[in-house]
């Protein structure tokens, strides 16, 4: 064994000569084949103490015999590097490192010590672990309740006294209106707030603005800091998918950070969600917007509105359709197209759907059936366009009875007319047929008095 340690000493004596092991940012042990330290470089003394010539299971485990899961028991053993995470208590506090041991061998094969390399992975777990919490309780959530969840967790897993998101108002560019605010463990009602004079002038649309403490002395004039004793400040700017400024995540405490890095990072990455969720709620609420202009058009038209699929399923109509025929929105929509008429109708919408479909548009004159089986005279247009690929045939009726009763009337006064007419021609022919028979009658008695004179001759 003293021989193995003598080698061991030599081998670590040429690397201390060349400076390789301090320059290494993890922590470097070198044990031999009895758990004894040999060595550790400056970072591993800064790690867990200096304990040169202490066995390692009494200097880090208070035991007089090895731990069953020592990575440098299973390197010793397999002859290969092994890896293992484990919690060391030391003066700074519990702290979780990964342990990597190799057996580090002799020119003849022969194990003749062990070197460990130590990182310390305490703030990396605290991180992961609050990833993990706050992913599972937000992972699922979508609009005002993600928001919400992330507000309160991220209070709660960084705790901090204040947490919220905000995006910029839409009235004003210069103001902000949370979404959702922890404050002290709950969640309160949204406010807005100017940007002017406070910190998160700093941070929209540009970046990180980190204020561990004294913040409020760096900003006098933000009242609302001063109201809330506020002490340290953190906020990450939120930004849209083409680069423009959405909104912010703040975290606030009444005391200094005690670990910003860690709360920087868990901010960072909630950012990008928080930012895609405000994105698709902007988008959400502008194609609401534009389906809600969408609708109001529709429903003023004058008369009914239609779209319909090529196998004739109803997908859009307005209020004036139901209105006109009498049937709920629940029931049209398990209609067909044909089920509103009657008769050669049929036949005839039949046709021209078709057409539409075939052509590209077509129109048609036919009486449209309500519930109450009350038939109206409607012109129907027919236009065929394409949605998400799918042929569509969009297009309006119109309510032509006034038009037909119109027609009906010029027919009715038309006949009379004719009537009027015959019956004048009929007078014409009549007085005609009289004025002549008159000039018969007096060329009858001219030649009467004409016989008679010569009569009286």
């Amino acid at each position: 064994m003293n021989d193995k340690r003598r080698r061991a000493e030599e081998c670590i004596n040429v690397l201390v000569e060349h400076g390789v092991l301090n320059v290494i940012r993890d922590g470097v042990s070198i044990q031999d084949t009895d758990y004894k330290i040999l060595y550790q470089n400056d970072f591993h003394k800064g790690l867990v103490g200096d304990h040169k010539g202490d066995y390692c299971f009494r200097a880090y485990d208070k035991s007089e015999q090895h731990c069953e899961s020592c990575p440098l028991k299973a390197a010793f053993h397999d002859g290969q590097v092994c890896t293992s995470e484990r919690k060391v208590n030391v003066e700074s506090g519990e702290k979780l490192f990964k342990i990597t041991a190799s057996p580090i061998k002799d020119t003849d094969g022969s194990i003749i010590a062990g070197i460990e390399i130590v990182r310390d992975i305490t703030e990396e777990s605290k991180r992961e672990n609050v990833l993990r919490v706050v992913a599972e309780r937000v992972s699922s959530e979508v609009g005002e309740a993600f928001f919400t969840s992330l507000a309160k967790f991220l209070a709660e897993s960084l705790g901090t006294d204040y947490a919220f998101v905000g995006k910029l108002s839409k009235d004003n560019d210069n103001a902000v209106k949370t979404i959702a605010v922890c404050a002290h463990g709950d969640i309160i009602d949204n406010f807005e707030y100017g940007l002017e004079d406070t910190p998160c002038h700093k941070v929209i649309g540009r970046d990180v603005c980190i204020y561990p403490s004294g913040v409020q002395g760096e900003f006098p004039k933000d009242e609302l800091l001063i109201k809330m004793g506020v002490e340290s400040y953190m906020g990450v700017p939120l930004f849209a998918s083409d680069g423009r400024a959405l909104g912010i995540i703040v975290i606030m405490d009444g005391k200094p950070f005690s670990d910003d890095k860690h709360a920087e990072a868990i901010l960072r990455i909630f950012a990008a969600r928080a930012s895609s969720e405000i994105e698709r709620k902007l988008i959400d609420d502008k194609l609401l917007r534009e389906k809600d202009l969408s609708e109001s058009m529709i429903n003023s038209l004058p008369g009914i509105f239609y779209l319909i699929t090529e196998e004739g399923r109803f997908i859009r109509w307005n209020k004036n359709f139901e209105l006109v025929t009498g049937y709920s929105s629940g029931e049209i929509a398990g209609m067909s197209p044909l089920d509103f008429f009657e008769g050669d109708d049929i036949e005839l919408i039949k046709s021209r759907i078709h057409d539409v479909f075939e052509k590209g548009e077509s129109s048609a004159e036919a009486g449209l059936v309500s519930k109450g089986r009350e038939r109206a005279p409607f012109f129907f247009t027919g236009l065929r366009i394409v949605v998400d690929d799918k042929p569509q045939l969009i297009g309006v009726g119109l309510d032509i009875s006034e038009r037909k009763k119109i027609e009906n009337d010029l027919i009715s006064k038309e006949a009379a007319l004719e009537e009027r007419v015959s019956d004048l021609e009929q007078f014409y022919n009549m007085a005609i047929g009289r004025e002549v028979k008159m000039k018969e009658l007096k060329e009858r008695l001219l030649d009467l008095e004409e016989e008679l004179s010569r009569y009286k001759r």
